[in-house]
């Protein structure tokens, strides 16, 4: 879709719109020099947005895979998963046979009452609807179809500007 935009009557000139899904390498491969033509709306992971830890986990993220993470959503599903785990922690029962119950509604319950939990993108406070933290997104936009994938070169932040 991204290439044969530019060749639909009215779309010759639009700006796309992308979310996480197109902040990889193989994005420009695929949609080659008409990446160029797509902002990509993504969780922003810029330090000063994030937890405490989030330097740490890259740096061993990096050290195990000897690179950082390709796409947007590694930060939320690890602090998806230490929501969960925390949660579980507190309501797992096991009986005198050893066998052990996780109750959905015990777990969701922990979940939405999780106050503080510091996970990657910040404090995890959770309310009545399950939210349970900020959401911070930012802007992305392929400079050069021809260069290869390096977050904050190519593509570069056009959201927010930094001030």
């Amino acid at each position: 879709m991204t290439r044969q935009a530019g060749s639909v009557t009215g779309l010759e000139k639009a700006t796309l719109v992308s979310a996480e899904g197109a902040l990889v390498p193989d994005f420009l491969k695929l949609a080659g020099d008409a990446s160029t033509k797509v902002n990509l709306t993504v969780g922003d992971t810029s330090p000063d947005l994030l937890g405490k830890g989030y330097p740490d986990f890259l740096t061993k993220y990096k050290a195990k895979y000897g690179e950082d993470p390709v796409g947007g959503f590694h930060h939320f599903g690890y602090d998806a998963a230490l929501l969960a785990v925390e949660a579980i922690k507190k309501v797992i029962k096991t009986d005198k046979d050893g066998n052990s119950y996780i109750g959905k509604k015990a777990r969701r319950d922990a979940i939405f009452a999780t106050k503080g939990l510091q996970g990657l993108t910040g404090p995890k406070n959770c309310d009545a609807n399950g939210d349970c933290g900020v959401y911070n997104f930012t802007v992305f936009k392929f400079v050069n179809a021809n260069e290869p994938f390096k977050l904050g070169t190519n593509p570069v932040k056009i959201y927010p500007k930094k001030s």
